[in-house]
């Protein structure tokens, strides 16, 4: 189906994988106070030069599933509550370190190249280094019952950037010390345990970088350079400007965690005027492409080969119908969701007490019906303690407008 961009092969030689959010995690034996956690990388289709970069494997652990009180496996360190390993695989004696036998934790990590990018010292609140540009990197999450044995439960961490690749649309010849300035404003920060951005999804920092272009003939369609953003919801605006040449904005641009986004352009001429569109038909994983358009005199967005609008004039937010119930100790819920133009294919889902506190959150991946303007998200919640609840879901269409939908106006939701 489309979503009014056009996901388009950008590089031959790297593409990021499709993967779940989750990572290899498992207790090993139930009569022992030892558990063994191991992290692996994308599996989901070829191995990148990024994956085989990765130096360092970071874990923590929460009581919950708030992220509100994480357990020390540091003690000995008053700035660092997770420990760090070189291959992914993390054993602790849970006893030694307080955990409660039939207490739910959640086990987080996170994985990246170990170049003083980011600050890992509470993987609830990952933070970029103010004097460093993100890099890849990865994380993901596992809840777990201290005490409770669990079968081996494979799984792999996921990419949290998107990877924005610069492509000539023209063949001309670099010279010595050309370059292309970067500027954009994006989101610095990261909660594993939400597995989303903590703040700024609008973009709380703003960053200026010069990326080098190799000397040398440039042929039609290739790549002059590349560099990794953390996700938003937002779609950004990005500014290029060649050597000392005039700035290029362009708008709109997707950031799509474990996407690659490919900008096409005459990155040598000054040149505002663009149109593009995605194509999610690959599923998961893939590739965009953004399209600046030199034909285009207007600066209006335009309409792709098919004659279909372009998302950017799209500013109405998804709508739903809810429905939910409870039986015994299980909450049942169903959210059909649909959006006038397009609709995107995440979602975040919570279960809430009527007060706001959350109890569990989720990350959902919608799949979209024939028509890519509507899905559905059902399920249950099992479990749940005597109390009264909302259950919440936020949505985004493909121009990436924001729709928030919960059952705590017409439906009563109460777990005796």
């Amino acid at each position: 189906m489309k979503r009014f961009f056009t996901y388009a092969l950008c590089v031959a030689g790297v593409v990021l994988a499709s993967c779940g959010q989750e990572e290899t995690f498992e207790q090993i034996n139930p009569n022992s106070n030892v558990i063994s956690f191991r992290a692996s990388l994308p599996l989901d289709g070829p191995m990148t030069k990024a994956d085989a970069n990765v130096g360092r494997y970071v874990m923590g652990i929460y009581k919950g599933t708030s992220g509100a009180e994480k357990v020390d496996l540091t003690p000995d360190d008053e700035n660092s509550a997770t420990i760090s390993q070189t291959n992914g695989t993390f054993e602790l004696d849970g006893e030694e370190y307080g955990l409660e036998t039939g207490t739910t934790y959640t086990a987080v990590f996170w994985a990246d190249y170990n170049d003083g990018a980011y600050n890992v010292n509470d993987l609830h609140w990952v933070a970029l280094n103010s004097d460093k540009n993100v890099s890849m990197a990865y994380a993901g999450k596992k809840e777990f019952t201290y005490g409770e044995a669990l079968a081996d439960n494979s799984v792999i961490l996921k990419r949290v950037v998107a990877q924005v690749n610069l492509n000539q649309k023209t063949a001309y010849t670099a010279n010595e010390g050309d370059k292309i300035t970067v500027s954009y404003a994006g989101n610095s920060v990261y909660d594993v345990m939400a597995s989303g951005i903590a703040s700024g999804d609008g973009g709380d920092r703003n960053y200026e970088f010069e990326i080098a272009v190799p000397a040398g003939e440039k042929a039609e369609g290739s790549t002059l350079g590349s560099f990794y953003a953390f996700a938003s919801s937002e779609l950004a605006t990005i500014t290029f400007a060649y050597n000392d040449g005039e700035p290029i904005s362009v708008s709109n641009v997707p950031l799509t965690a474990n996407y690659q986004t490919g900008i096409t352009g005459n990155y040598t001429q000054t040149n505002s005027d663009y149109t593009f569109e995605v194509d999610t038909d690959n599923g998961e994983w893939g590739n965009q492409n953004v399209d600046m358009s030199d034909e285009e005199e207007s600066g209006e967005t335009g309409e792709d080969e098919g004659g279909e609008e372009q998302p950017t004039e799209d500013k109405t937010a998804p709508t739903a119908t809810v429905t939910a119930s409870v039986s015994g100790t299980t909450i049942s819920y169903e959210f059909v969701i649909t959006d006038e133009t397009a609709l995107g294919n995440n979602a975040e889902l919570r279960l809430l007490k009527k007060d706001w506190t959350e109890v569990q959150k989720l990350q959902v991946t919608l799949q979209l019906n024939a028509d890519g303007k509507s899905a559905t998200v059902a399920g249950e919640f099992e479990n749940v303690e005597s109390s009264n609840y909302i259950v919440d879901l936020k949505t985004w269409d493909a121009a990436g407008n924001e729709g928030y939908f919960n059952t705590n106006d017409n439906i009563e939701l109460t777990v005796q």
